[in-house]
């Protein structure tokens, strides 16, 4: 398994460090969000950016790397 805390965005960091270490989930558990959670945003990524819509969602990085006049047209 990849280590999430090498290609996750910092919320996501936080939001995954929180569970294993304040609700004392179990790592395994940790990674299955991670799996979970990155696909969803590659998702969201894809769905709001058109130039990604025919690239499998294995390819599409998960940093978010909009300008903004971008970030200003984004649904909330």
């Amino acid at each position: 398994m990849n280590d999430y805390r090498l290609e996750s965005p910092p919320i996501l960091r936080d939001f995954l460090s929180y569970h294993e270490t304040i609700k004392a989930h179990s790592q395994k558990t940790v990674d299955e969000y991670f799996l979970d959670l990155r696909n969803f945003f590659r998702y969201l990524k894809q769905s709001r950016d058109p130039s990604l819509r025919d690239r499998p969602l294995s390819e599409i990085s998960m940093s978010g790397n909009y300008n903004s006049s971008q970030k200003s047209n984004l649904p909330l």
